[in-house]
């Protein structure tokens, strides 16, 4: 009977690796790269790395934004600033209703101003350069919006695989200890098995933590239903503001001063410009607290014209559904743990290639031995 029970797990074992393991360490591979995206990108981009000036203090934001304008005359919807975080680093803006794009799922215009001369110093098209076009190939294959599907269900496979994984090492009572110590032992079979079967153990806790929030990341709508039961998810509003007789489009700096008051300690992260003439500045700041760093989701909506603040939403007063979904993205790249999380995760995306590669080797070698078993001749 546990002949049997353990045949099942290992054929299960054995289909899923072969089946979905190429595409599972893709996409850990990927994501390896992509937790140090904005490093790597502005390594690859010599324009991104700025020269500060001396004594020269950087330009006003309402500044940059003319110089966006400027050199893109023909684009009058809304600009999504990424607001710099140091001072070599330039300003980046993405433009989402690109002409030349629009016939793609995801492609917007991203350039970068260098804050000091208001020279635009880039333009490129999202997909179109490597950071970017990696981004699609682990988030969606490259096979656009269809694609996060996809990339869902070869997580849960990949899920399914672990725990499988699990159930085959799974020691008896009183052999934990040798079961997780690391031996170079003889023979090509037993260094082999070992090298696929202690990374696994070691890394899984983190495997499935990156898996898990991978597939909520990649189909957060197969979740939402069951977090709304815990309570409502922030309903994300849709301000609209008033323009007087004579009222004008403030600054870009005033906009962001009142939206300031509502998060006196936060910084700036993201600004995004009024879309249209009733439309509002939104703007995402980062509080202390939050786990995220590159998209924390502190939010406010600031009326174009008066300056009034429409709406806000503070996640550190947010419910368990709003805080569980807050957590996934810091978590899957490691950014909620500083640098040592980042390089955690860029590790341990490592692994499932390990495991293929490994597995593979050792299912090679089961088989020229049952071949060689079935062929040998029977003792006279």
């Amino acid at each position: 009977m546990l002949q049997a029970a353990r045949r099942f797990w290992v054929l299960c074992h054995l289909y899923l690796g072969l089946g979905i393991g190429g595409v599972f360490a893709l996409l850990s591979l990927t994501g390896s790269v992509l937790v140090f995206y904005i490093e790597i990108d502005r390594w690859l981009t010599p324009e991104l790395r700025i020269v500060v000036p001396e004594a020269q203090p950087p330009a006003s934001l309402q500044e940059m934004i003319n110089a966006l304008q400027q050199a893109h005359p023909q684009r009058q919807f809304s600009w999504r600033l990424e607001i710099p975080q140091r001072d070599d680093e330039a300003l980046v803006a993405r433009y989402y209703r690109a002409e030349e794009t629009a016939h793609l799922d995801f492609a917007p215009l991203i350039s970068a101003v260098n804050p000091y001369t208001l020279q635009v110093v880039s333009n490129r098209f999202w997909g179109q350069y490597p950071m970017t076009w990696l981004f699609d190939l682990h988030y969606t294959l490259l096979l656009g919006a269809d694609g996060t599907t996809l990339v869902a269900f070869a997580g849960l496979l990949g899920l399914l695989s672990l725990i499988t994984g699990m159930v085959l090492w799974w020691p008896s009572t009183g052999r934990w200890r040798k079961a997780l110590t690391w031996r170079w032992r003889r023979g090509s079979a037993r260094q082999i098995y070992d090298l696929h079967v202690l990374p696994g153990v070691y890394g899984v806790v983190l495997l499935f933590l990156l898996t898990v929030t991978g597939i909520i990341l990649a189909r957060p709508d197969w979740f939402t239903p069951l977090l709304e039961k815990t309570g409502a998810l922030y309903q994300v509003p849709t301000p609209n503001s008033v323009r007087a007789a004579g009222q004008q489009r403030l600054s870009a700096d005033v906009a962001w001063a009142a939206a300031q008051a509502v998060f006196p300690d936060a910084q700036l992260r993201w600004l995004h410009t009024p879309e249209t003439d009733d439309g509002v500045y939104f703007m995402r700041f980062e509080q202390a607290a939050e786990p995220g760093r590159r998209f924390p989701i502190s939010r406010v909506w600031v009326d174009q014209y008066s300056g009034e603040v429409l709406a806000s939403f503070d996640p550190l007063s947010a419910g368990f559904a709003d805080t569980f979904m807050a957590w996934q993205h810091p978590l899957h790249n490691g950014e909620a743990f500083g640098l040592l999380g980042r390089l955690l995760v860029a590790l341990s995306g490592l692994l499932p290639m390990v495991l293929l590669t490994t597995g593979i080797i050792r299912w090679r070698q089961k088989s020229v031995a049952s071949r060689q078993k079935s062929t040998r001749s029977p003792e006279l």
